[in-house]
């Protein structure tokens, strides 16, 4: 009598399909999600550079107000920052490198970045309508606030109070 042994060394075509499936369908709901994650983190960097600037040019403005008696905004709003962001260059030009910043004066003048996939994203800058802006801003204060803001020897004061607390 002759016995034969049966030896499965391996997987079977059918199992290495449904493993590629497999594979296949993870990889398919996963990179979107990975690309989303990626997209998601810059526009939080950028959010949180151009609210850093905005803070910043509020803080030079309220400084110059204190020194010299009126707002002051510098005209390059990067000037504003005590820390640039490592990606900071000043060329002059648009951003054409990963993760850029770049501050262009012209007219408009305007702040430039940008993203990993290549886009661009601008924000326009004036000193003179930020100004404005904040012209419009402090009427929203209301009377007591315009009265304030109106008289230069208490407006110091009412600042240097509203930096202490």
């Amino acid at each position: 009598m002759k016995i034969t042994k049966n030896n499965q060394n391996g997987f079977t075509l059918i199992e290495l399909i449904m493993v590629m499936i497999i594979l296949g369908v993870l990889a398919a709901v996963a990179i979107p999600r990975y690309m989303d994650t990626i997209e998601n983190s810059e526009i939080a960097a950028e959010d949180a550079v151009i609210t850093n600037i905005d803070a910043a040019l509020e803080n030079h403005a309220i400084h110059a107000l204190i020194e010299d008696g009126r707002r002051v905004w510098p005209d390059n709003p990067f000037d504003a920052l005590k820390v640039k962001p490592q990606s900071y260059t000043e060329d002059g030009t648009n951003a054409d490198s990963d993760q850029e910043w770049t501050f262009v004066d012209g007219d408009p003048a305007y702040i430039t970045h940008q993203r990993s996939d290549n886009s661009r994203w601008k924000w326009e800058y004036d000193s003179e309508e930020y100004i404005k802006c904040m012209a419009k801003k402090t009427k929203k204060l209301g009377k007591k606030g315009l009265k304030k803001l109106n008289t230069d020897s208490k407006l110091t004061d009412w600042i240097k109070k509203k930096l202490n607390k």
